[in-house]
């Protein structure tokens, strides 16, 4: 069930910097695809920061591809498109070359084993 998230989904005006353990969440793509950026999280839950919280399909392909419940946060377009750089620029080369392997993200796997699971239901 897919709820109207602008009546729901808070603003953050400031946000300065996303801390290092959260950047292996999601991978480079997805974060430049849908503007969205992950900025905390507690266990089983994580805050997502999102550029256009009217895309409310977006939470949705979160939840699926991390297995996480997602609370999403609007913040400004711009402030994410300079967050995402920032992380581009200073994560190391050597951890973009093993992330753009979807064999071994956990979450990629969790997501394939999730929509098997889905399609043999149906």
């Amino acid at each position: 069930m897919v709820h109207d998230v602008l009546n729901v989904v808070p603003r953050l005006q400031i946000l300065r910097r996303v801390p290092r353990q959260y950047w292996h969440y999601l991978p480079l793509q997805v974060m430049r695809r849908h503007q969205c950026i992950v900025i905390g999280g507690e266990a089983g839950c994580l805050t997502v920061a999102i550029a256009d919280c009217r895309r409310s399909h977006v939470v949705a392909y979160l939840r699926l591809l991390t297995g996480c419940a997602i609370f999403p946060v609007q913040v400004d377009p711009i402030r994410i498109r300079l967050l995402i750089k920032r992380v581009e620029r200073i994560r190391p080369a050597r951890y973009r070359l093993l992330r753009q392997s979807a064999l071994y993200r956990p979450l990629a796997l969790h997501a394939m084993v999730a929509f098997f699971h889905a399609y043999s239901d149906s």
